[in-house]
């Protein structure tokens, strides 16, 4: 679906969501974000 135009957005950002069925717990998760898309989720970055 088109995204809105926001002030300072990223272009060409394609987000994806998944849901995965599985016992590890919510700490054992890794969020991958490349490059710029960083910027989207700094609270789930590690660098």
């Amino acid at each position: 679906m088109p995204e809105i135009s926001v002030p300072g957005s990223l272009p060409f950002c394609i987000r994806v969501m998944m849901t995965v069925n599985t016992t590890a717990a919510q700490n054992q998760m890794e969020h991958i974000y490349l490059n710029e898309a960083k910027k989207l989720r700094p609270d789930l970055v590690q660098e």
